[in-house]
């Protein structure tokens, strides 16, 4: 099992594209006020699940995407849909591979697109080892909790995730590596830096929600000083940046 783990973590590539899709259910979403906390996503998912027991709703389906640009949650039943209709649709030899990607976009539907700088903590249900929730930063300053139900241990999923993390830090290292040598050179500014390396989005909304590309000559912090991990996290071998970029 751990090295399966492990060398599926060693390929960054299954992120790309498409990237991975896992089935589950979206319990629900709820305010919460603070950015991170375990304590405070246990009641947020109990809050969640007791509404959806009482209300008698039944979850809606969905999958959750998983590539570099960080999570989508798509609705299930759409992308069946899309699926049985790209079959049944006859495909010109140019034009097949295009058509059947307009065909997605028209009917595919997106729920929540998250970007990965913008997820500040993600927390495993206590007592359901199928659930797990996650705050999410909005532009307007707020802090959503996503509750979400898999088919499947939501080990896999959270495990998926961490690595995403992990992936996008040594990327961000990366660049910032690079980033800090020409800057040396004198053959970029600070500002050509900042702009090149700016995330999608408009920026943080919590403590770790900023891009390390925006500390360029800064104080020694960025969005992984603390771990969007919660404490059943702690001590794993792979536990998501605890580091800074400037150590």
């Amino acid at each position: 099992m751990a090295a399966r783990f492990k060398r599926a973590f060693s390929d960054p590539t299954r992120f790309e594209g498409n990237g991975i899709s896992y089935k589950a259910k979206l319990i629900g979403i709820e305010d919460v006020k603070e950015a991170r906390g375990d304590l405070m996503c246990q009641d947020a998912l109990i809050k969640l699940k007791n509404y959806v027991k009482i209300s008698g709703e039944h979850k809606r389906k969905i999958f959750v995407n998983v590539t570099l640009e960080g999570l989508k949650i798509i609705d299930a039943i759409s992308l069946a849909s899309n699926h049985n209709k790209k079959k049944s649709e006859p495909k010109s030899p140019k034009l097949g591979e295009r058509h059947e990607e307009a065909v997605q976009g028209q009917d595919l539907i997106v729920l929540h697109t998250h970007a990965v700088h913008r997820i500040s903590f993600i927390s495993r249900d206590a007592t359901d080892n199928r659930a797990f929730g996650y705050v999410f930063g909005t532009e307007d300053g707020l802090h959503k909790f996503f509750a979400i139900k898999t088919a499947a241990a939501a080990e896999h999923l959270v495990l998926t995730l961490r690595d995403l993390f992990q992936v996008v830090y040594e990327m961000k290292k990366k660049e910032m590596d690079a980033a800090k040598e020409k800057l040396d050179k004198g053959e970029l500014t600070t500002v050509a830096v900042k702009e090149n390396l700016q995330p999608s989005g408009t920026g943080s909304t919590s403590g770790i929600a900023q891009t390390p590309a925006q500390k360029v000559n800064a104080e020694p912090e960025n969005i992984y000083q603390n771990s969007p991990f919660g404490d059943a996290f702690v001590g794993s071998p792979q536990q998501v940046a605890s580091r800074s970029l400037f150590d």
